[in-house]
């Protein structure tokens, strides 16, 4: 019994890890979204999925309502651009869903790894 809880205390200390963006920014412009990040970990990240909520007219909820594919390495700032209808009416949170690393591990927040979302501002 011991010996299968040696095993498995590394992959519990993967699933802790914090959160490996930091959102610095949404600002609203009509009806798009600007919204700046940062790669906070030790892995580039090929894909990052986000979260607004209220989520658009007929969007699931909790669904993603943007996912951004490329490379963003370690310690880099990057900017999404969300194409988002009548941004500007009232404020938007924009959350992390899910973020793919490479070499294709998946991570996704949880109860001891959540990470803290933007609200939108006017530009």
């Amino acid at each position: 019994m011991v010996a299968l809880f040696l095993v498995a205390a590394p992959f519990r200390g993967l699933a802790q890890t914090s959160c490996p963006v930091a959102l610095v920014s949404a600002k609203v412009e009509n009806d798009t979204i600007q919204v700046e990040f940062r790669n906070k970990g030790k892995v580039p990240i090929e894909q990052l999925s986000l979260a607004c909520s209220p989520a658009p007219k007929g969007a699931i909820h909790g669904a993603p309502c943007h996912v951004e594919t490329g490379i963003f390495y370690p310690s880099s700032v990057g900017w999404l651009k969300i194409e988002y209808p009548n941004a500007s009416r009232h404020p938007i949170e924009i959350s992390i869903t899910q973020l793919r690393m490479a070499g294709g591990t998946l991570w996704q927040p949880g109860a001891s790894s959540l990470c803290k979302p933007r609200r939108t501002t006017k530009n």
